[in-house]
Parts: structure tokens; C-alpha cells; sequence
């Protein structure tokens, strides 16, 4: 009752869109002001909203619609303004129509559309498929910043909590007892993504994560080409160049993990210490 009596009075606000009330007047130039001052986008990518429309919209034209009686057709600098608030502080679609002066199905619909259009026209062009020359060149970011040779990305996984999907059962329960979806990204030694793979279940470990994703696909059929293995700094060793994660991703010829030779041997020690204990209280020797 409640949700229709919303819906009739969100109805009523589209039929007043032309009056120069509401966020949807005056945030478009607020927003560009901003991206003006800002150097870099939460994406990596020194870039303004006028960019991103003189790319994306000439290109997605059926995002546009022809206007209806009731009120005019939502412009690109809108679509753009409802997509960037609800990235930046997670506002509910609920709260953005009510800002917006248009339907919560709309809105849902606007942020769909506009990130799908984001993505298949500035992917390309900002987190290709990594070629061997950027991956030589990744690797050179990583002697130099970190002091660290032959590495072509450092890899790590994310849980980003959800609510459960139904039907679902425990595919998206993870270890820390919550449901989510994973992230797994690989970023160069300035912190950059250079790929990232999303909605892996959560119950997925990153080792499990990763052997799923399209980039282990990419590397073990050979589409991503790593450069060939070269001599580690002032040394005659040959060394192959590896991505770099923690323990849960598994020991490949291009993944290096942390040994364990010291939990190992902290594990053996401490099994032996146990050993003589014993053999002390029954007075019999043990074979430790």
C-alpha cells in the first residue's frame, strides 16, 4: 500500500521534470567542476565527463529514447550524474529517484545501461589484454619501486559482501560467514589494475577463483603472452616472470606464492619438542 502510494507521488514529480527544482538541475556542473580538479578517476584514468560522454553516447544513441508525453527523455549528462552517485556512495535507488524526480525502475535501468556502456567502450582502451610489452614494462615498475625482478602483477581476491540470491543454497557463503561475490584483481607496482574478474561465487577460495577466471584461461592457452625468461639483476640465474599472491593461490610456473619452509619447520620442531616429551614420560625411546 505504502509502495503505491510512493510510486503515484514519484509519478506525479516526472510530470514537473521541466521545473528547475530537484538534484537533476543543477549536479551535472557541479560534477564537472569536480572531475576538473580532480588528476584521477576511482578507475585509474585521468579523464573528465565531457570525455566520457564524447566516447561512450555517440556509440550507445538506443541509451536515448524518444521523449513521451509525460515528461522529456532522461539526457546522457543525467544518465551519467545518477550512475556516478550511485557508484561513489552506494545511495539506494529508492533515494535517487526521489532526488531525480523519476521512477526507481528507472533508475535501476539508467545505472545498468550506463555502466555496461562504460565498460565495453573504455575497457578497451584502458584495461586491454595485457601484451608482453606492457607486461615487460609492469615488471620494470616493480624492480624499480619495490626492488622485486621478473613480477608482471601483483594478485588478490575480495569478497564484497551481498544478500543471499535465492535458490542459491551455500554457493555464495563464504569462510567468513557471509554471503558475497568475489573480486579478484591484478594491479602493477603504482597500484593500478591491469585486470580484474568479478561474480565469482563466494565460496570460492582465491586459488579457486583464480583457476575460474578468463585471465588463468588467458594464460595457461597461451592468448596472454608472458615475456620470455630473463637473468635475474647482477646474477647468471634465468627466471621466469611471475604474478605474486599470497598463500591461497596455487604454486604455477608464472604464480610465485610465499614458501612455507618456515611454518614447516616451526611445525617440525615443535612435533619433535612433543616427541621428547613423551618418550620422557614412558621412559621408552620413540621414533621421532
Amino acid at each position: 500500500m505504502i509502495e503505491s502510494r510512493i510510486d503515484k507521488i514519484v509519478r506525479e514529480l516526472n510530470l514537473s521534470k521541466g521545473t528547475p527544482f530537484g538534484q537533476q538541475s543543477h549536479p551535472y556542473q557541479t560534477v564537472q567542476q569536480a572531475f576538473k580538479r580532480a588528476t584521477t578517476m576511482a578507475f585509474t584514468c585521468s579523464i573528465s565527463t565531457s570525455l566520457v560522454l564524447v566516447i561512450i553516447w555517440p556509440k550507445r544513441a538506443w541509451l536515448l529514447s524518444a521523449s513521451c508525453e509525460s515528461r522529456p527523455v532522461c539526457g546522457m549528462e543525467e544518465r551519467l550524474v545518477i550512475t556516478l552517485r550511485y557508484l561513489g556512495n552506494g545511495t539506494s535507488f529508492r533515494s535517487l529517484a526521489f532526488s531525480f524526480r523519476m521512477g526507481k525502475t528507472t533508475v535501476a535501468e539508467i545505472v545498468y545501461e550506463t555502466v555496461v556502456a562504460i565498460w565495453e567502450e573504455l575497457q578497451p582502451i584502458h584495461m586491454p589484454v595485457p601484451s608482453e610489452e606492457n607486461l615487460r614494462s609492469v615488471a620494470a615498475g616493480f624492480l624499480s619501486n619495490w626492488n622485486f625482478p621478473n613480477c608482471v602483477g601483483a594478485i588478490d581476491g575480495k569478497h564484497v559482501p551481498i544478500r543471499c540470491p535465492s535458490n542459491s543454497g551455500s554457493m555464495f557463503f563464504n569462510y567468513k560467514k557471509f554471503f558475497s561475490v568475489t573480486l579478484q584483481g591484478v594491479s602493477d607496482a603504482n597500484y593500478r589494475f591491469i585486470n580484474i574478474d568479478v561474480g565469482g561465487y563466494g565460496k570460492q577460495s582465491d586459488g579457486g577463483t583464480f583457476q575460474a577466471s578468463e585471465f588463468y584461461r588467458a594464460l595457461t592457452d597461451g592468448k596472454i603472452n608472458l615475456p620470455k625468461h630473463s637473468f635475474l639483476p647482477q646474477t647468471n640465474v634465468v627466471a621466469p616472470y611471475v604474478l605474486i599472491g599470497d598463500e591461497a593461490y596455487p604454486l604455477l610456473p608464472f604464480v610465485l606464492k610465499p614458501s612455507v619452509a618456515r611454518i614447516c619447520l616451526w611445525i617440525k620442531s615443535a612435533s619433535t619438542r612433543d616427541c621428547r616429551e613423551q618418550e620422557k614420560q614412558l621412559n621408552v625411546p620413540l621414533d621421532c
